[in-house]
């Protein structure tokens, strides 16, 4: 009896085992799937041709010139016979900006393939760009003419198509032709030079000027940074600080250098040396007095007079040096507390000299200097120039900078004055001050004068407008609302809405400005009380913009802005962060989040936009202990050393300059993943700061079962949740097999006798 009810039991378990096995084997992995160019004759995936200069052949790297027209042929294959590459991709990653030389990376995969790669390199004399066709030729099917014209899909920093099903034999590879073309400025930025001036010699507590300078080829605006081996400085930021000797007990040499830095980053250093000589200030002073100490070209005859002070005593040797260049026109020796050296220096052009003397006595050595000021009587000073700057159009009450600036030929100290006829300034002695519109009951032209003055007495003025338009806000007021207000870049085909109310009426005039910067993007007229600029704007990268509409009815002018804000960007400190993923193995852009599966192949993009200028840039990124760091770390799309995960110094960012790092990681194995979905946060970190910005997520799938599309419950074994199943389904069985027994249904009995049949064949 038991081994009766045993065999009900056992049946349906060993029954849905099989069924099981079944279905595994079924859902398992594809024995052959497609693959892309891994035959053996399989041409390059990427190579380009100059059509400009008419490259002979297609070669993976090029040459170019601005203007130049380049293609891109990519080469597919579907290399497994019998198999379909499903949905076929084609993309070109390239930068958005002008760089040299170029780089472009083809991608080729399919939804059921994994995905190929090669780069190509265009070297360029200046940094260009490339601007992409909207089409590409398709040769399919070893088609070599009639090419099928595609449309491209045009990114920021991609182009891509899909060419569809692609079958897996040698009749149907084929290429895509891209073709771009190169613009740029042209210009090569160049490096700086730096001139930390001449070595000074000071004693101990002792203060001196030191002469540093700096040049650059291109003219662009420098920044000034010194470090010192001891001392203090002034200023460290300044190209000619004050040096401030530290307290030395024997005289002691101390290194200071000066790195100048343009506006782009690049760097020139130099440096020199600062003496300082141990004062012993207890046991020996000098002083230093020339006679006569000025007067005109040339002056002859000068003497210099050496004053002693302190305990030390005996005879003192006294060594005198008019012009202090380390060269002494007199040395002399003495008992006496002070010695003059007559008649001795001669000075024949004019200049600010300075004479020095050195005094040992008593075994202690001291020094001082004097300046001795020669003027030149036929030297004719010239006057400053003035210019107040570009006129102004401002609305009352509300305030601009006005953008005054002085320029002297003899390089004399400039003092700056204002004056207008309306309205107030924040200082009227600054050559750029804030100027506050007054209140008026019409648009209204004020005048303001800048006078520049040299330290002479000459001056120089110039003039500026301001137009102060009349608000009218009692009778007239604007508001205006953009659609989307927010998105991630690119944010494009944006609409603007102006609303109006108040009591001006008739036909209004509606100018819009989507970045607020004077230039009015669409202008239009309509007897309404709200007018909407359909998809009028464009935003390509993150920031905040500030969109601006100006209407005109009834004889009044009024305006209003709104802020649109455009990327999922994080604010930390001085920088905005933004970071991105993209999944190579699935072929997606660029994504705050994306979905892999374990072992695919990541991208990501760290982009860090400087809202001042700030110098030695860290960036750090934070991966999750199940992504692993793939390398081919770029900066602004050029291949760099560098350490990302340790801290990769970026270098120096201007005001508003913005830099892209990406590199690659791949998703750990999945056994190192419980079952269903995991979520990997990865994050940027800047100069080792406590906030980090710009989270990119990544939700990571381990299935139940290789290639099916299952989510099963985290940490559950799927073959042990079908046993379970079995066991169930088997006691329900048998309960049901119970009743069934005593059954005297005839359908019930043939049942009973087609089980007794199959279980007799399975147990005996």
């Amino acid at each position: 009896m038991f081994k009766s009810k045993l065999s009900v039991i056992l049946f349906p378990i060993i029954l849905c085992g099989f069924l099981f096995g079944i279905v595994y084997s079924i859902s398992a992995d594809c024995p052959a799937c497609p693959a892309f160019n891994n035959c053996a004759g399989d041409l390059e995936l990427l190579t380009l041709k100059n059509r400009t200069q008419n490259t002979p052949s297609w070669q993976s790297s090029i040459s170019a010139n601005a203007g130049d027209t380049v293609a891109f042929n990519v080469y597919y294959h579907n290399c497994v016979s019998g198999t379909t590459a499903n949905s076929t991709k084609i993309r070109l990653d390239f930068t958005n900006i002008e760089s040299s030389p170029i780089l472009t990376t083809a991608y080729l995969w399919a939804d059921n393939a994994s995905y190929v790669t090669d780069s190509g390199t265009i070297t360029v004399s200046t940094p260009q760009k490339l601007n992409f066709a909207s089409t590409a030729k398709w040769y399919p099917d070893q088609t070599s003419s009639n090419p099928t014209i595609v449309p491209v899909t045009i990114n920021i920093t991609s182009v891509q198509v899909n060419i569809g099903n692609i079958e897996g034999n040698w009749t149907h590879q084929g290429y895509v032709v891209f073709e771009a073309t190169l613009s740029g400025s042209g210009s090569t930025n160049h490096a700086p030079t730096a001139n930390a001036g001449p070595d000074k010699d000071i004693q101990e507590g002792e203060t001196t000027t030191l002469n540093g300078s700096g040049s650059d080829p291109d003219g662009d605006p420098l920044t000034y940074s010194w470090s010192c081996t001891g001392g203090s400085l002034s200023s460290y930021s300044t190209a000619q600080p004050t040096y401030t000797a530290p307290s030395v007990s024997s005289n002691t040499y101390y290194n200071c250098t000066l790195t100048v830095r343009d506006d782009e980053g690049l760097t020139g250093t130099d440096s020199m040396v600062v003496y300082v000589r141990n004062q012993d200030s207890g046991d020996l002073f000098v002083s230093l007095s020339p006679n006569p100490s000025s007067g005109n070209a040339p002056l002859n005859n000068v003497s210099l007079t050496a004053d002693l002070s302190g305990t030390a005593s005996g005879d003192a040797t006294f060594k005198y040096d008019c012009t202090n260049d380390g060269s002494w026109e007199r040395i002399t020796s003495a008992n006496s507390n002070s010695n003059t050296a007559y008649s001795l220096c001669n000075y024949y052009s004019s200049g600010n000299y300075t004479a020095k003397v050195e005094v040992t006595r008593g075994g202690v050595t001291n020094y001082a200097t004097a300046v001795v000021y020669v003027y030149d009587n036929n030297q004719t000073n010239h006057a400053p120039t003035a210019n107040a700057g570009p006129d102004k159009d401002v609305y009352e009450n509300q305030s601009t900078t006005l953008e005054g600036s002085g320029y002297d030929q003899d390089g004399d100290p400039l003092y700056y004055s204002w004056s207008c006829t309306g309205g107030s300034l924040s200082s009227y002695s600054i050559a750029r001050p804030t100027y506050t519109a007054p209140s008026v009951s019409y648009n209204n032209y004020y005048n303001c004068v800048l006078t520049v003055r040299d330290d002479e007495g000459l001056s120089a003025s110039d003039n500026m407008v301001v137009y102060v338009r009349e608000q009218s806000s009692g009778n007239f007021s604007v508001s205006l609302t953009p659609n989307p207000s927010s998105g991630n870049a690119p944010l494009n085909n944006v609409s603007l809405t102006a609303y109006l109310s108040g009591d001006a009426s008739g036909d209004a005039t509606y100018k819009y400005d989507c970045t607020n910067d004077g230039s009015w993007e669409r202008i239009t007229s309509a007897n309404a009380n709200s007018n909407t600029a359909y998809s009028l704007c464009n935003y390509y990268t993150n920031g905040n913009y500030t969109a601006k509409v100006e209407v005109t009815r009834g004889g009044m002018t009024n305006y209003a802005t709104a802020v649109v804000y455009v990327g999922g960007s994080s604010q930390t400190g001085t920088f905005v962060v933004t970071k991105l993923v993209k999944n190579l193995s699935d072929g997606t852009g660029w994504q705050t989040s994306v979905s892999a599966d374990p072992g695919e192949v990541l991208y990501f993009s760290i982009q860090v936009t400087a809202l001042n200028n700030t110098q030695d840039v860290i960036i750090k990124d934070i991966l999750p202990s199940k992504l692993i760091y793939g390398g081919d770390l770029r900066l602004d799309n050029v291949p760099t050393a560098g350490d990302i995960i340790n801290g990769f110094n970026i270098g120096y960012l201007s005001a508003n300059q913005t830099r892209t790092i990406t590199f690659k990681a791949t998703v750990a194995n999945a056994d190192q993943f419980v079952y269903g979905t995991t979520e990997l946060t990865n994050t940027a970190q800047i100069n080792n700061s406590s906030y980090t910005g710009g989270a990119a997520k990544i939700n990571v799938t381990r299935s139940a079962v290789a290639g099916a599309i299952t989510t099963v419950v985290t940490g559950i074994n799927p073959l042990f949740i079908s046993l379970m199943i079995a066991f169930l389904l088997a006691l329900a069985f048998y309960f049901f097999w119970t009743n069934l027994e005593k059954s005297q249904n005839p359908s019930a009995r043939r049942f009973l006798s087609w089980y007794y049949r199959m279980r007799s064949l399975i147990f005996k």
